[in-house]
């Protein structure tokens, strides 16, 4: 399939760092893309999307490279990826925004050594790293993968869930921190939304239109579930403020009121700093004994927790797109989910599950009795809800939907290239080094590195067969 070289090809850099007009430009080299990730040490939604999003763009034959602050070889697995390690503190220490000038410059140095490149952004703040590059070099296209709009920009639900200082400095820059948002989301060429409810949020906060949807699929393993008696209700994630764990001890509360022993016990699996609270919030509602708290889980863990899940319930108000309730539909839990937000798509209302609406506990309690007072509609349920995401939400239609986009944007490109540049490219076999300061992740069973040859001819261009 033909597409479009990077505009940074098209370009010539100067010795004094200045660039020049393109004279030319071919149709026939395919991109590489370029995921730009705070870190891969943590097994989240964004991370796992990354990762398996990137092997399987890789098996369609796109040329592929992840750079990020830190990437953990038992986070990466197995796969055969090229991964450039920046260096630095995460995010979540406060030396990272210290020494924000000196990972700047990582990034650029680090981006400049890659050719024939589309720069793919994905979370906070790493999505920032990708924007400037793109604003100090204009021609190379940039696809922001946007999982949500910078949540402690522009969501005041989660800049008030933080405490003490950071939310205090959040609310003092809040004002400035829009305008630099929104200057540096205007630098990108296409948005792709996770869900239609980010793709709303784009829409509302920058004023223009996600140009397409690509939700985040399972792999097979997900779908793998041991077959063990149903026999709690579940609910599971980070314990953070912001996604109000509390509605599920709440509403169970409630609902045991009018059913009693009838209602299974509840499981709060996950940590986080909330976990105290809602402890001594189960307490104090008198459900101590019927509420059990977990703590971190494993994978696997989580897995058969899914498993022995007779309904799962969500609680996180607008969450962007949702991982967890179609996880637990895949494992054949209903979801009792928020009406706001992604759950609210991934989630059939009375087919696949039920939705209450957001923040009221009192009504997750009215839906917990409906569904708990039919276990033969319940049952039904939980045939459907694994139906359901096995035609709809697997890893394998997110891969398609991605790459289906990025080639309906290469051929976008490809025209804006053809309006403005004439005669085919010629250019020599190539490969890149790491930026200094910086250096390729070490993978299990595989040198990380990546080589890829061009042969140039005078009417078209082609990439050699890439080796990991």
């Amino acid at each position: 399939m033909n597409l479009p070289l990077s505009r940074a090809d098209h370009h010539q850099s100067t010795q004094d760092g200045h660039t020049t007009a393109p004279t030319h430009v071919s149709t026939t080299i395919r991109p590489t893309i370029v995921y730009v990730h705070p870190h891969l040490t943590m097994r989240t939604g964004a991370t796992n999307f990354v990762l398996n999003t990137a092997v399987g763009l890789q098996e369609r034959g796109w040329p592929v490279v992840i750079v990020t602050g830190q990437a953990d070889p038992a986070i990466v697995g197995e796969r055969k990826l090229d991964i450039v390690e920046l260096g630095g503190p995460l995010p979540s220490d406060p030396r990272h925004w210290m020494g924000l000038g000196g990972l700047e410059r990582r990034v650029f140095a680090t981006l400049d050594r890659i050719p024939n490149k589309v720069l793919f952004p994905q979370v906070h703040p790493a999505n920032y790293w990708a924007f400037a590059y793109k604003a100090a070099r204009p021609w190379v296209p940039c696809v922001w993968m946007c999982h949500e709009p910078s949540a402690f920009v522009h969501s005041w639900s989660n800049i008030r869930s933080l405490t003490g200082p950071m939310r205090l400095a959040t609310m003092a820059a809040n004002p400035a921190l829009q305008v630099l948002d929104r200057l540096l989301v205007a630098q990108t060429d296409h948005i792709i939304a996770n869900s239609r409810f980010t793709a709303s949020n784009v829409r509302r906060i920058y004023g223009r239109d996600a140009d397409a949807v690509v939700d985040s699929g399972l792999g097979p393993e997900a779908f793998d579930v041991p077959r063990i008696p149903r026999d709690c209700i579940l609910s599971l994630g980070s314990l953070t403020r912001f996604k109000r764990g509390d509605l599920a001890p709440h509403g169970y509360a409630l609902a045991r009121r009018e059913l009693g022993d009838k209602l299974p016990p509840l499981v709060i699996a996950g940590d986080g700093p909330e976990l105290p609270k809602l402890r001594a919030l189960a307490a104090k509602l008198g459900i101590e004994k019927q509420v059990c708290f977990t703590g971190r889980v494993s994978d696997a863990d989580k897995r058969l927790l899914y498993a022995r899940a007779r309904l799962f319930i969500g609680t996180a108000p607008k969450e962007p797109f949702g991982l967890t309730p179609v996880e637990a539909m895949a494992a054949g839990a209903p979801v009792l989910a928020p009406d706001q937000g992604g759950p609210s798509e991934t989630v059939v209302d009375g087919e696949t599950g039920a939705l209450y609406r957001s923040g009221d506990a009192a009504d997750l309690a009215r839906q917990l009795v409906g569904l708990f007072a039919n276990p033969l509609r319940l049952a039904r349920m939980s045939a459907v809800a694994r139906q359901h995401v096995c035609a709809r939400y697997t890893l394998g239609n997110t891969i398609a939907s991605l790459s289906d986009a990025l080639d309906a944007f290469a051929v976008a490109e490809r025209e804006h290239d053809a309006r403005r540049y004439r005669s085919p490219a010629k250019r020599a076999a190539f490969s890149f080094d790491v930026a200094p300061g910086c250096r390729r992740a070490v993978r299990p069973r595989a040198k990380a590195g990546r080589a890829a040859a061009m042969s140039a001819a005078s009417e078209s261009t082609h990439m050699g067969n890439r080796t990991n």
